[in-house]
């Protein structure tokens, strides 16, 4: 086989990756581990570490093969995470290594509501394996010795929310769609690998079935530009903390079996795929282990709000239960603590409201006590009159409106309103008498009370003649 027909095959390989495949590994057990897809997800369960191996289609020679080593973490104290991920990814003569550095930020919005956001940078090295190229002439030198590789730098993101036990994850990875070029001097030829962006975006809730069992129900969307968007679909029981079970689909790939532990620091996961296309034929079955380690709980582990399981044993069970206490208590303070926030800034918003309307008040308080003086003067000579307890008075109804809301919402008091006899006061009354002596026992009673918290000046009575 001459340079020139390897070189076809390997840009027939490079086209097909890019045109039906994702560029980027695809992983099943993610529940186990959230930080392979979303930077946000770096720390969120404390201080730990994963190995990841798989191999897809073990009857095919070439078929994919994929090892990912993950570190994360969180600092002592504060809201940041750290990770460093290694991946190495095989297909046949093309292969992909990474190394990435990760760093992600969460806050509160809410006393149940966080979000997360992070990044990774990453160095990228692609490889075409010409040694792996079994050929018709062995001898020629450049098939047996000459790996072509190109490194870039990319970038990725995530974001993740959580409500309770709710968690929505959006991530991004080679945000900066780097362009990877291999040349062949001899034949005066050139080939261009376009790096696109990926989009995964993950939804789960777990829910607890009773004081052993919790289960978890996750879907998976993955897009990626050119490319139609695939789904995964997974349920995940976990029984006591400590053992868990799984089963996923793949849209148009297959079926997805898993089983594994959480005992002490030790954390082992297995999958097995079994292909529902023509791949069941001749490609055979997928294999995926990951082993753990956890050196410290965090996030949100020990709420129900951690993908998997971590401890075992009564005491621990015990710890785990007394931390779901303190976790709870922890929360009820902070929503304590937010109403009373709340309830502080509602009455700081009224004592400035009550100042307003008392400036108002003082700016025409002259005007406002002849009137009263008139009316005071007038009491005593009606015939056939109407006598209104007045508490207070505006020039403007929107003044007006703004006291009878205060005076119901601070003391309970049902008001209305009156114009005097020229139009220039808005009178707010809380009741009308026929007689002049109940009218002012009213209007003592209320000068007794609270009210001067609220109006400015003593309560009067205002007399209006029947028509």
């Amino acid at each position: 086989m001459k340079m020139r027909y390897i070189l076809f095959w390997v840009a027939a390989l490079l086209t097909a990756t890019q045109v039906l495949a994702q560029q980027t590994p695809i992983y099943s057990q993610y529940y186990m581990n959230p930080y392979l897809y979303n930077p946000a997800a770096a720390g969120d369960a404390g201080t730990q570490a994963h190995f990841l191996y798989r191999k897809q289609w073990v009857n095919i020679e070439g078929s994919p093969e994929t090892h990912a080593l993950t570190i994360d973490g969180k600092m002592d104290g504060q809201p940041i995470g750290l990770g460093l991920t290694f991946y190495n990814d095989v297909s046949n003569v093309l292969s992909r290594s990474s190394i990435g550095l990760t760093s992600s930020y969460s806050f509160k919005l809410a006393p149940d509501h966080k979000l997360s956001y992070g990044m990774t940078f990453q160095l990228l090295q692609n490889r075409i394996n010409f040694d792996r190229v079994v050929a018709e002439d062995m001898n020629d030198p450049n098939l047996l010795s000459r790996i072509d590789q190109k490194s870039v730098f990319e970038l990725s993101a995530g974001l993740l929310y959580r409500w309770k036990q709710l968690k929505i994850g959006i991530a991004a990875d080679q945000l900066l769609q780097n362009e990877i070029s291999y040349e062949d001097a001899s034949m005066f030829r050139s080939l261009n690998y376009n790096l696109v962006r990926h989009y995964i975006t993950t939804l789960s809730h777990d829910f607890r079935v009773n004081e052993n069992f919790r289960v978890e129900p996750i879907v998976v969307i993955r897009a990626a530009q050119g490319l139609p968007s695939q789904y995964d679909g997974s349920i995940v029981g976990k029984y006591r903390d400590v053992l868990w079970s799984a089963v996923g689909y793949r849209h148009e790939i297959g079926w997805a079996f898993s089983a594994g532990f959480d005992v002490q620091q030790i954390r082992l996961g297995y999958t097995y795929e079994i292909p529902t296309s023509d791949l069941d034929q001749i490609g055979g079955a997928t294999h995926e282990l990951v082993l753990g380690w956890r050196f410290s709980k965090g996030g949100t582990a020990g709420r129900g709000g951690s993908s998997l399981p971590s401890t075992s044993g009564s005491y621990q069970q015990a710890n785990t239960a007394e931390s779901q206490e303190l976790d709870e208590l922890r929360y009820k303070n902070e929503k304590l603590s937010q109403q009373l926030e709340e309830s502080r800034d509602r009455h700081e918003a009224q004592e400035s409201e009550i100042n307003k309307l008392k400036e108002r008040v003082v700016s025409y308080e002259g005007e406002l006590k002849e009137l009263i003086a008139q009316a005071t003067r007038e009491l005593n000579n009606a015939q056939n009159a109407k006598y209104y307890v007045i508490i207070s008075a505006f020039k403007t109804l929107e003044y007006t409106k703004r006291a009878q809301s205060l005076l119901r919402k601070e003391k309970g008091l049902i008001t209305k309103v009156i114009q005097n006899e020229t139009g220039s006061f808005y009178l707010i009354y809380t009741n009308e008498y026929d007689s002049l002596t109940e009218a002012l026992s009213e209007a003592k009673q209320l000068d007794d009370g609270d009210l001067n918290e609220i109006i400015v000046g003593n309560p009067w009575v205002y007399m209006k003649e029947n028509e």
